[in-house]
Parts: structure tokens; C-alpha cells; sequence
């Protein structure tokens, strides 16, 4: 991809120093960009790199001091990266549908252009929405619903009815919807409590690798909308976020 650093601009809502014509082919640090590629500031104890970078034009505030080269100035220079980060390595994969070495169970209502890879493995009474892309190793327990733009990196459980809303990414080896640590003293040990609740995950949420939430005893463990949550993090029974 190549855009002219004047088509990067209008795309971020900031304006351009310099030759608005130069070709942007890439992204890189201070230190490592070169010929092509834009670089970024967003920490002013940075500031005297920008007069060595090699890259084509630099990403900077309002105000700052493009040291003579090309610039784009942004009210949020860090933000605005970001934005780029997402455009330039987005690869627009056509959806491949339901593919061999997929399982199916009767009963599965799935949503247009998805993708599922070899190895998933669904159960019956699964909602898939649409766009719906799930990697190899991703199991889906009975009854659980997916909405639309849902992304399910390798080795990803949902456990029984659990729902997850739009645009929701779930990274490698997350368990949703086990059962939460409940148990009652019986006098010569302990009793299992049931877990019989859910997890439901809403709109907007992304889930790091390697985590788990753990589902309600009896009504629901909820991830509100937006959240974000790293690797490694377990989320308890009953918990509201």
C-alpha cells in the first residue's frame, strides 16, 4: 500500500508541512524508518530524534518542530498512529466459509461470509453472526450465540450459552464460560456448588491470550462493553466489569 502523505492527512482530520505528494509506504520508530516510511512523536523527551530520522515525514502535534522535513501535525500524534498502524497492515481476507475438517452439529444457524476453520468445533443450537471468523481449535459448547465482526483466535473455548456481542476479539487459549470456584463445607469435605449462570461479553471487547472468565453461579458474569483485558488475567464468577 502507498498513499501520499496528503491522502494520510485528510485520512487522520491533520495537516500537511512540506511536499504533500510524497508517497507513504510504511510505518516505523524514530530510529528505524527510512526512505518511504512515516515516523511518529509523541514524547517530547524524543523531540531532537526527529532531526535525525532518515523517514520520509514525521507524525507530530500541533506545534511542533518538523526540523525541515515533511510533516503531518495532529492534535493527538499517538492516537493518529494507531489509526495508521490499523490501515496499513489491514489485509482484507475474503470470508472461506464452513471449511473441511470443520464440525458441525446439527442445529447451527450461521450468518453470512463467515469463516471456519479446520479443527473448530461447534455444537448444536450455536449462533454464529455474520463475518464471524474462527481459527482452528476453537470449540463452541451448546447454545452459545456469537454476534457480528467476532474473531476467535486457535484454541478458543465458549462454554454452554454463553453470548458474545459485536466486533469482540478473543485471543489464543481463553476459556469463557468455565464453571466459577464454588464450594460448600459438608462436614467431611466439600460439596460442589453447580455454576449455572453464563458469561456475557459485550460489544467492542477484546480478550488477551491465556485468560478465563469464569461463568456465574447463577445468573451472570458480565464483561461491559468496550472493556479491554490483557493475557494471563482470570475473571471470576459473578463479576461485573
Amino acid at each position: 500500500m502507498k498513499k501520499s502523505l496528503k491522502e494520510i492527512a485528510h485520512y487522520l482530520g491533520g495537516s500537511v508541512s512540506g511536499d504533500g505528494e510524497t508517497l507513504i509506504s510504511g510505518l516505523a520508530t524514530l530510529d528505524d524508518a527510512g526512505e518511504g516510511e512515516l515516523t511518529f512523536l509523541a514524547n517530547p523527551r524524543y523531540a531532537g530524534k526527529v532531526a535525525t530520522t532518515r523517514a520520509s515525514a514525521v507524525l507530530l502535534a500541533e506545534g511542533g518542530d518538523p526540523h525541515g522535513k515533511n510533516a503531518i501535525f495532529h492534535a493527538n500524534p499517538y492516537l493518529a498512529f494507531a489509526k495508521l498502524l490499523t490501515l496499513f497492515s489491514a489485509v482484507p481476507a475474503a470470508p472461506l466459509g464452513v471449511m473441511p475438517g470443520a464440525l458441525l452439529a446439527d442445529g447451527v444457524r450461521i450468518g453470512a461470509d463467515v469463516t471456519v476453520h479446520p479443527g473448530a468445533s461447534i455444537a448444536s443450537g450455536v449462533v454464529l453472526g455474520d463475518r464471524v471468523t474462527l481459527h482452528p481449535g476453537v470449540v463452541l459448547y451448546p447454545g452459545v450465540t456469537l454476534g457480528d465482526d467476532v474473531t476467535l483466535h486457535a484454541n478458543v473455548s465458549v462454554r454452554e450459552r454463553c453470548r458474545i456481542g459485536n466486533r469482540v476479539t478473543i485471543h489464543n487459549g481463553t476459556v469463557i464460560g468455565s464453571d466459577g470456584f464454588g464450594y460448600a463445607p459438608d462436614g467431611t469435605g466439600w460439596y460442589k456448588i453447580p455454576q449455572i449462570g453464563i458469561v456475557v461479553i459485550e460489544d467492542d471487547v477484546e480478550i488477551g491470550a491465556n485468560s478465563v472468565v469464569d461463568r456465574a453461579a447463577l445468573e451472570v458474569t458480565r464483561i461491559g462493553r468496550g472493556t479491554k483485558i490483557d493475557n494471563l488475567v482470570q475473571i471470576a464468577h459473578n463479576a461485573l466489569i
